[in-house]
């Protein structure tokens, strides 16, 4: 067995790397094609992945959890729960929030939201040669669609959805983050432990 794990910014790297990499170990890429690999799945290693308090995640697609009306909030509108141990939980009342994509405005106030590192869309500031090798050549969708619909993700999400990952997160990780970007990191959420539930 094969254990890749990582703490904070290691488990955004084993997260990304694990959704990017078509390495032979997962047993799931090019060397299906490869008559030098052996067919016999027994083989290959036994491979896990442990990501820890990421600070961020890569999102399949262009869909976040948003307030369910279609304007957007800050988190100070929100609500918040009980304290925890003195310190005020961040978490949002999922009741409250939807999985959609950004309305024109929310994407207006946040262009980057889903560039990579945040997504998987270019990020000129951040050029990343992998993810168009290892993640574009698997989706076949129109980039420029604002629908927010990643139809042609199907393939890399049922590749992503095969593999051993295992996410851990504090449950006291509660303390509200910095924004590297913009609301919330790209809609993602306040702090690590909501990043890890939404």
């Amino acid at each position: 067995r094969i254990v890749v794990a990582g703490h904070s910014a290691g488990g955004q790297f084993v997260h990304r790397w694990g959704l990017s990499s078509d390495s032979w170990c997962f047993g799931d890429g090019e060397e299906k094609k490869n008559d030098n690999v052996a067919e016999d799945n027994d083989a290959l290693p036994s491979v896990r992945l442990v990501a820890a308090n990421p600070r961020s995640y890569a999102y399949l697609d262009k869909r976040r959890y948003l307030p369910a009306t279609a304007v957007a909030t800050t988190t100070e509108d929100m609500p918040l729960e009980e304290e925890l141990s003195g310190e005020t939980e961040t978490l949002s009342p999922f009741d409250k929030l939807e999985f959609r994509s950004p309305t024109s405005s929310e994407r207006d106030d946040c262009q980057e939201y889903n560039r990579y590192c945040w997504g998987l869309e270019d990020n000129p500031d951040l050029p990343a040669p992998y993810i168009i090798d290892n993640v574009d050549k698997l989706i076949v969708t129109n980039k420029d669609d604002d629908s927010g619909d990643y139809d042609g993700n199907t393939e890399l999400f049922l590749r992503y959805a095969s593999r051993d990952v295992l996410y851990l997160s504090g449950e006291r990780d509660t303390k509200q983050l910095g924004d590297q970007i913009c609301h919330e990191d790209g809609y993602q959420g306040p702090s690590r432990r909501e990043r890890s539930e939404r």
